[in-house]
């Protein structure tokens, strides 16, 4: 049975499409299913937001062995994003994002990624992230962030 947060049907992913009738998140570099370079991350429903798990592979690194503090602040990002979809069903767009990093986060390293529903009003949606080390929790996150999101639709 797929579990249902904010009346979002956790088992819809998001159809947005071009004026050709493309699929447009199937390329994301994050969650894109047919990336084939890309993260190809997966979210579950946790109360008010995702979690998901990666391993950053060495492709995605900046100085040698350390994840790229782009790649941490996508996966951040996409997170969030997740998060309000899932959520609230609304479709979106980064409107800001404000990131905070506490250490290195290594390539090859289980994590875990989450992301929270903060507030929203009318068309924009905020929320928060974290990811740390798979094994040692969130309550000593590699980085946070807070992002908001602007719905695309009118939702």
């Amino acid at each position: 049975m797929t579990k249902s947060v904010g009346g979002c049907d956790a088992s819809k992913e998001p159809q947005l499409t071009d004026s050709s009738g493309t699929v447009m998140s199937d390329g994301c570099m994050i969650c894109g299913r047919n990336n084939p370079d890309g993260l190809r991350m997966r979210f579950e429903n946790i109360e008010d937001g995702v979690r998901s798990t990666v391993t950053v592979p060495e492709g995605f690194q900046g100085f040698d062995g350390i994840a790229h503090g782009g790649t941490v602040a996508a996966i951040l990002d996409d997170a969030m994003w997740w998060a309000v979809y899932r959520t609230r069903g609304a479709a979106t767009m980064t409107a800001e994002m404000k990131v905070r990093y506490h250490g290195p986060v290594r390539v090859g390293e289980a994590l875990i990624v989450e992301a929270t529903l903060v507030s929203y009003r009318g068309r924009l949606h905020r929320a928060r992230a974290a990811v740390a080390l798979e094994g040692g929790g969130l309550a000593s996150p590699l980085a946070e962030a807070e992002g908001a999101y602007l719905s695309l639709l009118g939702d």
